[in-house]
């Protein structure tokens, strides 16, 4: 039985009292990211139970929780990066296709 988008749900939850916070989600990339928290530092973030619906739950450290509001950039700071990806991009493409290069082709 699969969810609806409505029902794939991520919850928080921690009090003042507790050290970790529980982190339930049926978010893949969430649930991505934390099984690898999970192997890198085991110690701190734990998987406590997987549902039968594609859910997991997790503790992880409270300090590791923040609410981040993402910076505003300006027109010129936009279109700097903007130069700059299509710079890399281009040099990427440019870098792949020298002799020797593993994705070149004889």
């Amino acid at each position: 039985m699969s969810l609806s988008k409505e029902e794939r749900e991520t919850v928080i939850r921690f009090d003042e009292t507790d050290d970790p916070a529980v982190v339930y989600t049926n978010n893949i990339a969430l649930e991505n990211r934390l099984a690898k928290l999970s192997e890198n530092h085991g110690q701190d973030c734990r998987i406590q139970v997987q549902d039968g619906y594609g859910g997991v739950t997790y503790s992880v450290p409270k300090k590791w929780l923040k609410v981040m509001v993402p910076p505003r950039l300006s027109d010129a700071q936009k279109e700097a990066a903007r130069i700059s990806i299509a710079n890399a991009r281009q040099k990427k493409v440019t870098m792949s296709q020298l002799p020797g290069s593993s994705s070149s082709q004889p």
